[in-house]
């Protein structure tokens, strides 16, 4: 597989099922965040949000923006195991990057687990900072209908 062989486009419902696969394999995963529903809501609301990569047919990366015209946040980037270290990654969060740069973002946020130096040195290769921001942890609640 060769870098140029990569298709970098707009998330579809029919990419869910390899997406979650992703999300499982990455240790992402999430069903309040990431239910074949909410990636279906979020691509219909705003389809540029959610990415993927391909090669040869099969969904390999995928990253998604979240932003609300205060903050621009990268989210979920993650690469199938045995397509890392080939330029997808990048790939993906330079068309992340692209998106959020033309909706007028001049900062990009993202919330990286502090325990993987692997991926916090990838982030640093990328252009990223770690934030003087002390909130470290996401804290959740859930709304009960």
């Amino acid at each position: 597989m060769s870098e140029e062989s990569v298709l970098i486009r707009q998330y579809k419902d029919s990419d869910y099922p390899a997406v979650k696969e992703l999300y499982l394999e990455g240790d992402l995963y999430s069903e309040e965040i990431d239910s074949r529903e909410r990636l279906k809501s979020k691509s219909e609301k705003d389809p540029e949000s959610l990415i993927i990569a391909e090669s040869e047919g099969k969904v390999v990366g995928s990253v998604s923006t979240i932003d609300d015209e205060r903050f621009a946040f990268i989210f979920r980037l993650v690469v199938s195991k045995k397509y890392q270290k080939k330029g997808i990654g990048k790939k993906l969060v330079s068309a992340a990057e692209e998106l959020l740069k033309k909706r007028k973002y001049e900062m990009i946020y993202m919330l990286v687990n502090d325990n993987d130096e692997g991926l916090l040195n990838y982030y640093e290769k990328q252009g990223y900072k770690r934030g003087q921001n002390p909130h470290r942890f996401m804290w959740k609640k859930t709304l009960k209908s």
